[in-house]
């Protein structure tokens, strides 16, 4: 038997924007902080991304439990937290790192290849670099606004394997004569 109580009724409006509403809010967030972390273009982005997230996270606790109570709209209300989901595992995965290097590759290679001189840097395919500089027989590329980055080292070379020690950069194998390298700005103590 069934009662008018348990049969669903058809969304209001102002549901229907609510929720629509944070399902862009949210896709629009993380492909903003996807594409943030190919490119290490912005901390202002990152902050302008998180705080849609959250206003795309209050709206959905809002109107997601009068959507499943009162509207029996369930699919509607697992497109938000879904959409978010995807993104952490795409994150994780490094899909965005990786896509950006494939991107970017034969830019940064060539740049490498050319003249190494220490510059302030800019845009070298799709990654921003804040720096160029010629150090340790290879070119370094600050990436973003990080105390580290890519270095490219000719075929016939290797890294130096430094200590880690305050201002020294620790080369780690990334892609063939490509290494990601990190400076510590602490001596350890």
């Amino acid at each position: 038997m069934t009662t008018v109580e348990t049969e669903a009724v058809p969304p209001t409006r102002r549901w229907v924007l609510a929720m629509r509403t944070s399902v862009a809010l949210a896709t629009g967030a993380i492909l903003a902080l996807l594409l943030n972390d190919a490119t290490e273009f912005d901390l202002l982005v990152t902050v302008v991304a998180v705080l849609a997230l959250l206003v795309a996270g209050v709206l959905w606790m809002v109107f997601a439990p009068i959507g499943c109570a009162r509207y029996r709209r369930y699919g509607t209300v697992l497109l938000a937290p879904l959409v978010v989901l995807i993104g952490i595992g795409v994150a994780v995965a490094g899909i965005p790192d990786r896509v950006a290097w494939w991107l970017s590759e034969s830019a940064m290679t060539e740049a490498a290849q050319g003249e190494c001189d220490d510059a302030d840097g800019g845009w070298v395919g799709v990654v921003r670099v804040s720096s160029i500089a010629s150090q340790d027989g290879g070119c370094l590329f600050g990436i973003g606004d990080s105390l580290g980055g890519l270095a490219h080292f000719p075929a016939d070379s290797r890294p130096p394997v430094h200590v880690p020690s305050a201002y020294r950069p620790v080369y780690t194998p990334f892609d063939g004569n490509w290494y990601r390298f990190s400076v510590d700005l602490h001596d350890g103590h």
